[in-house]
């Protein structure tokens, strides 16, 4: 698993300041990144993993946390019609469920708001697991947190 770095206050707070951009600062935890255990499978040439047939597969990331705050989870999908079912997505001992409906193929991506987190600073595993489901729950392109931190002016 690769790690991402995550400080919602500090650099990536910084560099959102300099570019003059008026959106939070965010994470993108992309599916080429994703540590796979179990039945699914990552495909570079759409860039998203699929095949997802195992009730006991993970995805997981290391995600670092340089100063505390709380972000919006957002995930990227994709769900054929008759598929679908339950995941989970953990992060900092906070445990976030949802059940994925069909988006209308298993290449037309939607992203769906999950909730707010509050995480600590240092480090933490991002764990997304399904089941049970139909066929297959989702294609899954990217996971974002996006810090709930604005930009209200130039410093």
């Amino acid at each position: 698993m690769k790690t991402l770095e995550a400080t919602w206050v500090g650099v990536v707070w910084l560099l959102a300041t300099l570019s003059g951009s008026a959106q939070a600062p965010a994470v993108t935890l992309t599916a080429k990144s994703a540590g796979i255990t179990g039945g699914a499978q990552y495909y570079a040439d759409g860039d998203f993993i699929g095949s997802w047939t195992d009730p006991g597969a993970k995805l997981q990331w290391d995600l670092t946390v340089g100063e505390p705050g709380t972000a919006t989870v957002e995930l990227t999908h994709a769900v054929a019609p008759g598929c679908g079912g339950s995941f989970v997505l953990e992060v900092a001992g906070q445990r976030l469920t949802g059940t994925t409906q069909s988006t209308g193929s298993w290449y037309d991506y939607r992203t769906s708001t999950l909730a707010t987190l509050t995480l600590a600073k240092g480090r933490h595993t991002v764990t997304l697991s399904a089941g049970p489901f139909a066929t297959a729950p989702m294609n899954v392109r990217e996971i974002r947190l996006r810090s709930e931190e604005r930009r209200v002016g130039k410093e």
